[in-house]
């Protein structure tokens, strides 16, 4: 009943999600690193981090990006705690900024369960999971990365997935520098 609950608040909360992007929020100057230092020291209160090693690399002074800061936060916390999810206990997640000409990009790495390349497309599609023997006890609602995708588009950036079945991925998102 307590796996019920928590999946159907968790696709509740997603659909509320997208719901939120049709909104006409204004993108104003956004500060990557502070968002991800917030969701990276939530993830620790809860626990979520206990047997995984996370490592945050970045540049000093990144630029501020045009954002709505919380759909952004959205983002960071979907894919940091896929990584979190579907990585071993005792692994490692990195995550990393690079500033590139006119744009910021965020990566997040991890050396867990992997995805078979013919699986990859599929992946932000709405309700799509990616089901195997290792993940199947893994909870999700299947909107997590389609809400990636879509909040990212708004934002005129791109998303992105390298992912070697057995020895991890890199899932990832390209904003525009705030000119």
């Amino acid at each position: 009943i307590q796996s019920a609950t928590n999946r159907i608040q968790s696709i509740t909360e997603d659909i509320l999600s997208l719901e939120a992007l049709s909104t006409d929020e204004d993108l104003e100057a956004t500060d990557l690193t502070l968002l991800i230092q917030s969701v990276i020291r939530e993830l620790t209160i809860q626990g979520e981090l206990d047997d995984k090693r996370l490592i945050f690399v970045t540049t000093k002074n990144v630029p501020d990006v045009a954002a709505i800061p919380g759909q952004i936060r959205e983002v960071l916390h979907n894919l940091l705690t896929n990584a979190v999810k579907y990585t071993h206990s005792g692994g490692h997640i990195e995550i990393k900024t690079e500033v590139r000409q006119a744009e910021i990009c965020v990566s997040i790495s991890d050396d867990g369960y992997g995805i078979h390349s013919d699986e990859i497309d599929r992946l932000f599609e709405p309700f799509a999971r990616i089901i195997t023997a290792e993940t199947e006890h893994i909870e999700g609602s299947g909107l997590g990365l389609y809400l990636v995708k879509q909040i990212i588009q708004r934002h005129n950036g791109e998303v992105f997935v390298d992912s070697i079945l057995d020895e991890g991925s890199v899932f990832g998102f390209v904003l525009p520098i705030v000119d």
